[in-house]
């Protein structure tokens, strides 16, 4: 039986500081807890016109979440 597919949501930063190009984020666990319950991880960019086509075809949805600043 093929791995359920686990959309994970990713933090967006703007260009500046680190990186003079605009960048995502998303923290190892998240990725390392999805694959150890047996899930695929694929990382959802910030594409509001492609959000139908990934919901079509992942079986679940993570909205990696944070909570303060740099924890």
């Amino acid at each position: 039986m093929p791995r359920p597919l686990i959309g994970v949501t990713l933090d967006a930063e703007k260009p500046g500081g680190y990186s003079k190009f605009p960048w995502y984020a998303l923290r190892q666990n998240y990725l390392d807890a999805i694959d150890a319950a047996g899930g695929l991880a694929v990382a959802l960019p910030h594409e509001p016109d492609r959000a139908a086509d990934y919901l079509e075809r992942i079986d679940a949805l993570l909205q990696a979440v944070q909570i303060g600043e740099h924890q």
